[in-house]
């Protein structure tokens, strides 16, 4: 019976520790950008999000003060706004990539870029550093808080 209970109990725990997880908040300008984001979205885990952290420091490298030093880049250009960098990169709007955040606990998400150069404005709002990383077409977007966009390729 000891062990029948002990089993209910580890069922019950990892039940509400699901139920927790899907639950997450992680802040109003967030979720208000997931909201804005078509259902092809995906949030991914904490787990998996560190795992992604990893993949993206295994193809660039970062500055101390947290950018990406474009010094060991193949090349990259310095956009001077929104619409030029949509033009940059129209030709793969249907590809799928990762955006990375600077600061803050926020999970890795996954979108189109289509998706991602519509919703710029709102992923700028989330924190002050992004990276929006595509392995498809091996590039990068770096949105630095200073409103500087970077496109890498590495």
């Amino acid at each position: 019976m000891d062990k029948d209970r002990k089993n209910k109990l580890e069922m019950l725990l990892n039940a509400n520790k699901e139920k927790l997880e899907k639950n997450k908040s992680y802040g109003d300008l967030f979720n208000k950008l997931i909201s804005s984001l078509s259902q092809e979205a995906i949030i991914f885990s904490d787990e998996r999000s560190n795992e992604l952290y990893g993949l993206l420091q295994s193809k660039v490298q970062f500055t101390n003060w947290n950018r990406i030093d474009v010094s060991y880049l193949n090349s990259y250009v310095r956009v001077k706004d929104e619409l030029e960098l949509e033009q940059l990169v129209k030709e793969h709007m249907d590809e799928r990539v990762l955006i990375f955040w600077g600061y803050g606990t926020d999970p890795v998400i996954e979108v189109s870029l289509e998706d991602c150069i519509r919703e710029l404005e709102q992923i700028r709002d989330v924190g002050s550093d992004q990276w929006i990383f595509c392995s498809e077409s091996g590039f990068f977007i770096e949105l630095y808080h200073e409103n500087e966009i970077i496109v890498g390729y590495f």
